[in-house]
């Protein structure tokens, strides 16, 4: 029995669909054709399978023919997943896709006019980036997985990914070296079309490091375990902890990065931290498959304040019957330094709603060092210094990645911690409720 289907752009397939039970989804070979505009047999044309987590693509024969095999639980506990036949010819920009309906073991697929993807890669000012490359994602319902190879920029910046199915959706992943990445989404309703103008793709320069520890349940370090980067416009990196737990990254961008570790045992953990944090505590817990969203530290919430007064502190600097905002950082790690100058900007208008302010260091700086650098600064709040082993002393105020906000109510009990400073406002209406 043949089932015809109608893709956008008139692109038509055909299925052969094996009925009367010969054909389940445990099939794993599937075998088609590949035929031109004009219906006659498509050589050398690029034929691949999603979903897959890696698929590879492979070549017509001189017929056009071809032979595929596909996994359908490949995926485990998500469940059987149908497979998709992509066929590309970017040299003549021109592409197919078919859904295959359950059972098929046989696919026909006519080429037809392919999608381009267009864009232009830059750094922040606008200077193009000639060594950035562009990566397709090809959309399914359960995942994105490459389709084909990147392609590179030219001397403008600019880039095309052509021999694309359309009416699909994609992703689009950019890419420097000595730069982050950005990712952009295409909806499938933007594809039904023979060309796409993406917006310009700005990378944040990879100039900041990160290091840090991983630690087990017990508090101790965890040798050889992997570590990987991740987030939002930031570069894949992968690191290796050396005999004392301890791991750094050059080449990561400023602003959020998110981090994972796992060991040979199977234990995980991860941590969001900042590009040019220095003192990243990563635990992963000896329990295959436990995922840590943060350093496990004890929260303070709804527990009153630690004493101030260890930290140089006195009552003056948190008067009574009044919300106190605390800042922990490290003076010495670039994030902290920052988000000390964002409250800087809004202490005024923070003591004028009736809130105190205070920062609190903690950190290997000398105590001279720490003088000096307080001194320098003249920062418009009292800053205190956590005496003892830093990653202990954090521990006693929760802190689980720097800089760290804690806000109390009236009676110093806090209310809210490891907040961002834009949700600062919130924070303040709930207390004041």
């Amino acid at each position: 029995m043949s089932l015809v289907v109608g893709l956008a752009l008139g692109l038509v397939s055909t299925v052969d669909a094996q009925l009367g039970g010969a054909a389940t989804a445990s099939a794993n070979e599937i075998n088609g054709l590949v035929t031109d505009p004009e219906g006659k047999p498509a050589p050398q044309v690029r034929v691949s399978l999603f979903p897959s987590f890696s698929p590879t693509e492979r070549q017509t024969d001189s017929e056009g023919r071809f032979t595929l095999t596909f996994n359908p639980n490949q995926f485990g506990p998500m469940g059987s997943a149908q497979p998709i036949v992509v066929a590309r010819d970017p040299a003549r920009n021109l592409a197919g896709a078919l859904d295959l309906e359950e059972g098929a073991t046989n696919a026909s697929v006519r080429l037809e006019p392919a999608l381009t993807l267009a864009g232009r890669i830059s750094d922040l000012n606008g200077k193009p980036l000639t060594n950035a490359q562009a990566q397709a994602l090809f959309h399914t319902e359960r995942m994105a997985s490459n389709l084909g190879p990147p392609v590179r920029t030219d001397a403008e910046g600019r880039f095309e990914i052509k021999g694309l199915p359309p009416g699909r959706q994609y992703s689009v992943n950019t890419s420097a070296k000595g730069f982050g990445r950005e990712q952009r989404d295409v909806q499938a309703s933007d594809t039904a079309t023979n060309r796409v103008e993406l917006e310009p793709f700005q990378l944040v320069p990879a100039d900041q490091r990160i290091a840090g520890v991983v630690l087990d349940d017990n508090d101790k370090p965890v040798a050889r375990a992997s570590v990987y980067s991740y987030g939002n416009r930031q570069p894949n990196l992968n690191a290796q902890t050396d005999a004392k737990g301890q791991f750094s990254m050059d080449k990561v961008c400023a602003g959020p990065i998110q981090l994972s570790a796992n060991n040979r045992g199977g234990g995980y953990g991860n941590v969001t931290a900042e590009g040019g944090d220095t003192n990243i505590t990563i635990r992963i817990s000896a329990s295959p498959g436990v995922r840590m969203a943060s350093p496990r530290t004890a929260s303070l919430r709804g527990k009153p304040l630690p004493d101030l007064a260890p930290l140089g502190l006195s009552p003056a600097d948190a008067p009574a019957d009044q919300p106190l905002l605390a800042l922990v950082i490290d003076a010495e790690q670039r994030p902290s330094r920052r988000a000390l100058r964002l409250l800087g900007e809004q202490a005024a208008a923070l003591k004028a709603k009736g809130v105190a302010v205070v920062a609190v260091h903690t950190g290997t700086m000398a105590e001279d060092a720490f003088k000096t650098w307080k001194q320098e600064a003249a920062l418009p709040f009292p800053v205190g210094c956590l005496k003892g082993e830093s990653e202990k002393a954090r521990a006693t105020w929760g802190a689980g990645a720097l800089p760290w906000f804690i806000l109390t109510d009236k009676a110093h009990r806090v209310t809210a911690e490891g907040f961002d400073l834009d949700e600062l406002e919130a924070q303040l209406k709930a207390v004041a409720k």
